[in-house]
């Protein structure tokens, strides 16, 4: 397809990368999670339908659908499509009830590279079911499953055709 930007599943999750790597390294913030959402959202079906990737690589998209962080990702990805709940007959109860944001996060601590990270803004997920979900939590989780179809999966499936086993 000539029209797209990204061609690639690997493509798509380059920009994943570049986004988390704002988020986490730069400044936390609304804009770039938003990127991140959107990006993350497509990327599960970009896997599953690139010819590019690997059998493996697309069983483990396929797992990612029924898990809550991509739930949560769907919805707000929606919503920001579409500029609304999106409410159709039969569909799942939403699972995002408002978002808050607090400026002046401090972010995290990350030892290994004595460095903070997702510093910016706090925003909270508050669920239906009254629990809070932190965004960077979501983030930090939805790009190890990326980064884990991306980057570890090949590199076992290259060991593994090349004869060395770890």
């Amino acid at each position: 397809i000539r029209n797209m930007l990204h061609f690639t599943a690997q493509e798509r999750y380059q920009k994943l990368k570049k986004v988390y790597r704002r988020l986490l390294f730069e400044n936390f913030n609304r804009d770039d999670l938003d990127d991140f959402i959107q990006v993350a959202n497509a990327l599960p079906r970009c896997v599953e339908l690139d010819p590019t990737t690997s059998e493996a690589q697309k069983e483990h998209a396929k797992r990612l659908h029924p898990g809550m962080d991509w739930r949560i990702c769907n919805q707000i990805a929606n919503q920001q499509k579409h500029f609304k709940s999106v409410t159709r007959s039969g569909s799942e109860q939403p699972l995002v009830k408002s978002l808050k944001r607090k400026l002046g996060a401090t972010g995290f601590l990350d030892l290994s590279r004595t460095r903070v990270m997702g510093a910016g803004e706090q925003i909270l997920m508050e669920l239906y079911n009254g629990s809070e979900e932190d965004a960077l939590a979501m983030v930090y989780r939805m790009f190890n499953h990326f980064e884990y179809i991306f980057e570890t999966l090949p590199s076992r499936e290259k060991a593994l055709t090349s004869g060395v086993t770890s």
